[in-house]
């Protein structure tokens, strides 16, 4: 919340630092309930947004760990952020956006356009052409904005451009990145069938602008990332963690070319279980070209 707390909030006749911001959460899943909470509760935690009533439940309880002084019965509930929009829109400050990625640009443009503050956990979008819209939109309204990225924010990142910048590693021709973690699917999987909707979950809002799409397996409430409908796969779930800390210590703008070398599995529908991919970047202020490369 560093962001939005170092600005006035629009409304506000104190400065943000004497007056807590009025917040609302949308999206409690792993990330919203069990990282997010806890810092927005040292502000003022005013709604709390989710298709899946358990996740609502699962969010004001942990307020109650986290924050026992906390009155949950005055945090209201939203099972659509388009519902919190049209009823709360002018009592908020800001909004934290933790949702799976095919619903980060929508309300996040609702909440720009409502002179709101956001903070949209990573990757900022599901598409290109998504972020570029929510960069400009928020421009025009003069909001104040952080994309989550926790890695970013870790004392070992500081560490590599302080190395990098003393010239401690010499010139720098070759970064290999990796996870091992797996968000796609190898040739030929079947999607799995459909099952009935888990009670208390609105299938059609958690959906939203998706195509439509009967429940199943590997879904809801993480395993999405796997699905293009839904998620970026490996490299969007971790490639911002990971790339970052090369690209912010080396100075790495824009690159020269971009090859996939290498791939397994993958379809229209899913992601790949693997992939090897390979950026060429120029010289840069001093910097050697160098060449960067994915693994996962």
């Amino acid at each position: 919340m560093g962001g939005f707390v170092a600005a006035r909030a629009y409304g506000q006749s104190a400065p943000a630092e004497k007056k807590p911001l009025r917040v609302a959460l949308i999206g409690c899943g792993l990330q919203g309930v069990g990282v997010h909470i806890p810092a927005l509760c040292q502000e003022r935690l005013v709604a709390v947004v989710d298709p899946d009533t358990r996740r609502l439940d699962a969010a004001l309880k942990r307020v109650r760990e986290v924050s026992p002084a906390t009155d949950t019965a005055a945090i209201r509930t939203f099972g659509d952020y388009r519902r919190l929009f049209d009823a709360m829109g002018r009592e908020l400050d800001a909004v934290l956006i933790a949702t799976p990625n095919h619903q980060h640009a929508l309300p996040a443009l609702l909440a720009i356009r409502l002179g709101l503050h956001v903070y949209v956990e990573k990757p900022l979008a599901h598409t290109i052409e998504e972020t570029r819209q929510l960069v400009a939109e928020a421009r025009r309204h003069g909001v104040v904005t952080q994309m989550g990225n926790q890695g970013q924010s870790s004392e070992g990142s500081r560490l590599l451009c302080e190395y990098v910048a003393a010239g401690a590693l010499g010139q720098v021709h070759t970064v290999h990145c990796w996870t091992d973690r797996c968000n796609g699917f190898p040739d030929g999987y079947a999607r799995p069938p459909a099952r009935p909707v888990p009670q208390g979950l609105d299938w059609k809002a958690w959906l939203g602008p998706a195509p439509y799409r009967d429940y199943h397996d590997g879904l809801h409430p993480h395993d999405w990332h796997s699905w293009r409908d839904f998620g970026n796969g490996s490299i969007g779930n971790m490639g911002c963690h990971i790339i970052n800390h090369a690209y912010w210590a080396l100075k790495l703008g824009k690159p020269d070319a971009v090859e996939l070398e290498a791939v397994n599995g993958g379809s229209g529908e899913y992601w790949p279980a693997g992939a090897s991919i390979r950026w060429e970047f120029p010289a840069r202020d001093g910097l050697a070209p160098l060449n960067l490369y994915w693994h996962d």
